[in-house]
């Protein structure tokens, strides 16, 4: 038997917190507030029919929800006081297409609610910690070695010794066998196990330092544990000769793969990210600076992230359990030759990358919110084709109705709204800017009376908020 979670209205949930003790009760069917969603609940699933699910059969469902457990995104519209907003008479809006394809119209009036239920808002799974050895971790490194596996160890102390007997060779042409016995042998001598992770545990500890490596390895001044657990001398050598792939082959990789040295340590760390955990109904599609200043073909200048200069990088995580996904690498523009390079490290649009990104997710009627890189109405209809909604800030360069564009002559926090099938566009004046963001999960002009914010808006705050506090 399946597990298949369903959306709750506002009305089913109020009608629980009314009645606790009718919690086993089959839960009630209102069409009229089918869009206003704000919950998910399991639901055992035997043999319905796969093409009629979230649809006809929703007066067998059955539920029991406390709402102390409410996730963070369902807590939030659960607390907000929306209210509809008297949609303005000014008939269609014509954005024109791209390229001369014909004008697309959006409506300022909603369309009427349907009893059928979208596919888009039906959750088939659990979340949570996935997998037997992953809800048997005992302890913070029993748990670590389940992201960082004895594979990818394996291979990179296998990389490193290489690289470490070659430096040896290298060595020895330049100093005596008394010198190099009493003097570098011990520097770049074979890398083992034990050592390279206690390597991996000190690079973890250096993170909380700001001071020279020198001085954390200085007894007076620096931690015990630097010194304990080796040299300075040794820690630089595995530092400088740290290597993941074969550098033989490296160079005809790099033609069509910029990110070569890492490319395998990458997949196969996202593989175990999706091994070990299955994300709730809302995830977060963003992009995070790795401060890094150092040489490197493909690092970036971004004047708006802290550090400005480091390592782009493309991120998508669960937005209620702050559990990271997927990660891809930003690696510089289009390859030498991209036929020597996987099919994922270079993509021709946006909404290609999108679909990468959440390729793992389609099909599962989540919620993905992103931000205005990302959100466009191409996006947004690809990923609904996929069971997939989306929730992001728009930017106004994107086809959208210009009557949203413009602020002039509108009040701050008054929110404009406009309709084209099942996407929802709003726009929100703001001191000295404008807000637009589009959503395919909502349908209704709904704002919160307390903020005065858009629902739309309130809950891509919610999502961003969530993640990255």
């Amino acid at each position: 038997m399946s597990r298949r979670v369903r959306i709750l209205t506002r009305a089913e949930i109020a009608a629980q917190l009314a009645e606790p003790d009718s919690s086993d009760e089959d839960a009630v069917d209102n069409p009229e507030d089918e869009e206003d969603q704000v919950h998910v609940f399991e639901e055992d699933e035997g043999d319905s029919d796969e093409g009629n699910a979230g649809g006809d059969n929703d007066a067998s469902l059955t539920s029991h929800i406390n709402p102390a457990e409410f996730t963070r995104s369902q807590d939030i519209l659960n607390q907000a006081d929306l209210r509809l907003v008297s949609p303005r008479d000014a008939g269609p809006y014509r954005v024109r297409g791209a390229r001369g394809a014909e004008a697309t119209l959006w409506e300022t009036i909603p369309p009427p609610p349907t009893r059928r239920r979208s596919h888009a808002n039906i959750l088939r799974e659990t979340a949570g910690v996935h997998g037997r050895e992953a809800k048997a971790a005992e302890n913070g490194v029993t748990a670590f070695r389940l992201f960082l596996t004895d594979e990818m160890v394996a291979e990179i102390l296998r990389r490193t010794n290489e690289k470490l007997r070659q430096e040896r060779e290298l060595q020895a042409t330049l100093y005596s066998p008394e010198a190099m016995a009493k003097v570098m042998e011990h520097r770049v001598a074979d890398l083992t196990e034990s050592e390279l992770w206690g390597f991996i545990g000190l690079c973890l500890l250096r993170g909380f330092y700001t001071v020279p490596v020198s001085d954390l390895f200085n007894p007076a001044r620096g931690p015990a544990m630097f010194a304990a657990t080796m040299g300075r001398l040794r820690f630089e050598a595995i530092l400088r000769h740290l290597s993941f792939d074969d550098r033989q082959t490296r160079a005809a990789r790099r033609t069509g793969d910029a990110f070569c040295h890492l490319r395998w340590f990458v997949d196969a760390f996202n593989a175990a990210l999706r091994r070990q955990f299955r994300p709730s109904e809302s995830v977060t599609l963003d992009e995070s600076l790795v401060r890094f200043r150092g040489r490197c073909a493909f690092r970036v200048f971004m004047k708006s992230k802290p550090g400005r200069y480091g390592i782009l990088l493309r991120t998508l995580a669960d937005a209620n359990h702050r559990y990271m996904l997927k990660v891809w690498p930003y690696s510089g523009g289009y390859p030498q030759e991209p036929e020597r390079g996987p099919a994922h490290v270079h993509f021709g649009s946006v909404p290609d990358m999108v679909n990468y990104m959440v390729e793992e997710l389609m099909g599962s009627g989540r919620n993905v919110t992103m931000d205005r890189f990302f959100t466009s109405t191409d996006v947004a209809e690809n990923l609904l084709n996929s069971r997939l909604t989306i929730v992001g800030t728009m930017d106004r360069r994107r086809r959208m109705p210009e009557e949203l564009k413009d602020p002039r002559g509108r009040e701050e926090d008054t929110s404009l709204f406009a309709f084209h099938g099942e996407k929802t566009a709003v726009s929100c004046p703001k001191k000295g800017k404008l807000v637009t963001a589009l959503s395919t999960q909502h349908h209704e002009p709904l704002v919160d009376t307390k903020t005065n914010k858009p629902e739309i808006i309130l809950f891509y705050n919610t999502m961003q908020q969530s993640f990255c506090s």
